[in-house]
């Protein structure tokens, strides 16, 4: 069985912290990229944490914290509104039954600031309840996570948190460096 989870909630970029992952996305196509130009930079949260940004060549983006770990990840536009797609399980270290970790999170830019929120925990769990081919589970964090069959199921997931203002969690600012 092909299965993604994501992660949401109130972890926000926080979650970025841990571990390194790089493999291309397992719900969006490479014509489904949008550049990452936009929230390239360097970025500081309200609690002092730093993650540097840069588009890679082929339309990615690698994010770096201050603790020097690395993620790639991918940018899409989904009903007009941009959503970044994060691994955060590193595929060299995970056994061939293990599912692979994604962090999904709505992104917003306005100039100087980033606007930035987890899939919520509850909207996840009110899913699950429509859908037998999703499971979903709050973590004690506030945050949460659900297990998708398969990439279609989730990229149908994802197009409805696109379009539903109550899916996403709460909002993580962030202001560029000069």
């Amino acid at each position: 069985m092909n299965r993604a989870i994501i992660a949401g909630g109130i972890i926000g970029l926080s979650i970025l912290a841990g571990g390194c992952g790089s493999s291309p996305s397992p719900v969006f196509a490479k014509s489904e990229r949008v550049s990452a130009s936009s929230i390239a930079g360097t970025w500081v949260t309200t609690d002092g944490r730093t993650f540097t940004i840069r588009e890679t060549p082929g339309g990615g983006l690698r994010i770096k914290d201050r603790d020097g770990n690395e993620h790639t990840g991918v940018l899409v536009s989904i009903g007009g509104r941009s959503i970044i797609e994060i691994p955060m399980s590193d595929s060299s270290r995970m056994s061939d039954d293990a599912s692979p970790v994604y962090h999904y999170g709505l992104v917003k830019v306005s100039g100087d600031t980033m606007e930035h929120q987890g899939l919520s925990a509850a909207w996840l769990t009110g899913q699950q309840q429509l859908s037998s081919a999703i499971v979903a589970a709050p973590l004690a964090s506030g945050a949460g996570t659900v297990t998708a069959t398969d990439p279609e199921t989730m990229r149908g997931l994802l197009k409805k948190a696109a379009a539903d203002p109550n899916a996403w969690g709460v909002k993580e600012v962030l202001t560029r460096k000069p």
